[in-house]
């Protein structure tokens, strides 16, 4: 049996936005996972509670304002401009659409 090798990791991740007046909000705080190679996962919830966000982050296409996401043990927001351009081309994101219409033939 091979061992699973982790391929994304959150470590207590928070995406913070600065609002007027100097307000807050916290769109994502402190999201902690793992997902193991072999793993599919999905992030589900209701609306605005923060998983376009997250997903953005896993992506690097968010900077989170607090914590780390590693990809294979490495935090990609410290590889060069070049490298994350890169490495972005290996991660991808299907968004939900509400809206759709099922029809039937």
């Amino acid at each position: 049996m091979t061992a699973q090798q982790t391929l994304v990791a959150t470590v207590d991740v928070g995406i913070h936005f600065r609002l007027a007046r100097n307000r807050v909000l916290k769109a994502v705080d402190g999201v902690s996972l793992d997902v193991m190679s072999g793993e599919t996962f999905g992030i589900i919830g209701e609306s605005g509670l923060g998983k376009t966000t997250l997903g953005r982050a896993l992506v690097c296409l968010e900077k989170p304002s607090a914590g780390q996401v590693l990809h294979r043990g490495s935090d990609s927001y410290k590889l060069s401009r070049r490298q994350l351009q890169q490495h972005r081309r290996e991660y991808h994101v299907v968004l939900q659409d509400p809206m759709r219409r099922w029809t039937h033939a």
